[in-house]
């Protein structure tokens, strides 16, 4: 959804700056998996959705983030300007359904977000099919690459995913005990994911750029090419699902899979600065105990919507709480919070001297978990439906990766039944 979702923001952006969504009613024709981020994306411009249309009977009279699923012809359309948003594959079918129902209104304006053709051509970019000479250009790069790297014994090779450098980073020290080497390298393309490497004392590691990693693996992929000395960590689409078929946990599936270990001691990371004390602390805005920081953003999979985490701020902030968000590069903090930008090596400073941590699951909940302080940890219920593993899958309780955490199931219907039950689960004392 990367790709999809940048278009999304480029174009909301853009209707943004022309003021295209002033003084009107906006509406979202599709409840569907752009549908939240659309919500997202003008929340954060500072607008709102008046409601969902859908067309689908079982959907409509329910609510999606606080917004109500409409069926079309429920809509009086000569009430106001109103501008309706598409982001769908049926989207040529839902203006034809929207100008007859809106008929000769000139109040009614009607925007395609994403074409379909432009979703298929960018979900297609990946196969040769669709550039020729730059798949195999990319591919020739990896072929080089690989040649460079195979002259190294024993490399593990990481993505750009917190998580999966911190499974391995578990197993880091029984793989290298197993192949009776010391002389073991990583290879990363990411500055996030060698800070994770550094927090378990890894040192021998080599950076190369995620493009000459992208065509790297997909040469290796592409190709079929096994080398024992190297180990490829990248949970693609079908090592997940088997995982999640057989109901092993994410870590334990790396130990077994991707290292081939039969016996190992887990090692954590040192995410305690023992040079940073409580006043400097302070001077960053912590109130010992007093504190919530909250994780929202994730790399990988949906965020929850915008609405949720403003809602849960000002909740938060009546009860006198100071509420922080954690954010990297240029990432926002949620409305009425404080930007706080956390070194992983200090996390468990500072959670611990707030006292409460609340995050949407992501690799940052794993390097985190280790930490003394209430922790609220949320799962999407769409990512729990999918095989009705993924919470199993990511248990954040695995390998004692989190003793104290608490792992909550977000509703997707209503976001105010779900600010109220963080909000009890935080403070229960």
């Amino acid at each position: 959804m990367g790709q999809i979702e940048n278009l999304i923001r480029s174009k909301i952006e853009e209707l943004a700056f022309q003021k295209k969504f002033d003084q009107k009613r906006i509406f979202v024709f599709g409840y569907n998996g752009y549908t939240q981020y659309i919500n997202n994306f003008l929340y954060q411009e500072g607008y709102s959705i008046c409601g969902i249309i859908d067309n689908d009977e079982e959907k409509q009279g329910n609510n999606a983030y606080g917004i109500p699923i409409l069926a079309p012809e429920n809509i009086e359309w000569e009430e106001e300007e109103t501008l309706v948003l598409i982001a769908s594959k049926y989207e040529k079918s839902m203006r034809a359904q929207l100008q007859l129902l809106s008929g000769s209104v000139v109040s009614v304006s009607l925007v395609d977000l994403l074409s379909y053709e432009e979703k298929n051509q960018n979900e297609k970019k990946f196969w040769l099919d669709q550039n020729y000479d730059s798949e195999i250009e990319k591919i020739t790069k990896g072929a080089a690459v690989y040649e460079n790297l195979k002259k190294n014994q024993n490399l593990i090779i990481y993505l750009d995913a917190l998580g999966d450098i911190f499974a391995g980073g578990l197993y880091f020290q029984a793989y290298k005990t197993k192949i009776k080497s010391s002389d073991v390298k990583i290879v990363v393309a990411s500055e996030g994911v060698h800070r994770v490497a550094k927090l378990f004392g890894i040192e021998n590691v080599l950076m190369i750029s995620k493009e000459e990693m992208d065509a790297f693996v997909k040469y290796l992929l592409l190709f079929e090419i096994e080398n024992p000395n190297i180990v490829v960590c990248s949970c693609i689409a079908t090592l997940d699902t088997m995982a999640r078929y057989k109901k092993i946990p994410f870590p334990k599936f790396w130990a077994k899979y991707f290292f081939r270990l039969d016996s190992y001691q887990v090692q954590f990371p040192s995410i305690r600065d023992e040079y940073l004390d409580e006043e400097e602390l302070t001077k960053k805005g912590l109130i010992k105990n007093r504190s919530i920081i909250l994780a929202p953003y994730a790399n990988t999979i949906p965020e929850l919507p915008y609405q949720f985490w403003e809602l849960l701020t000002r909740s938060l902030l009546k009860m006198e709480y100071r509420v922080f968000t954690n954010i990297a590069g240029d990432q926002r903090p949620i409305r009425g919070s404080i930007g706080l930008k956390i070194p992983f090596h200090q996390i468990s400073n500072y959670l611990e001297f707030a006292g409460h941590f609340v995050a949407l699951r992501s690799g940052l909940c794993d390097i985190a978990g280790q930490s003394q302080c209430k922790q609220i940890i949320i799962f999407r219920d769409t990512m729990v439906d999918w095989h009705n593993t993924q919470k199993e899958y990511f248990d954040i309780h695995c390998e004692n990766i989190s003793e104290n955490a608490i792992q909550y199931i977000y509703d997707d219907g209503e976001f105010t039944k779900n600010v109220d039950m963080i909000i009890e689960l935080l403070l229960d004392k």
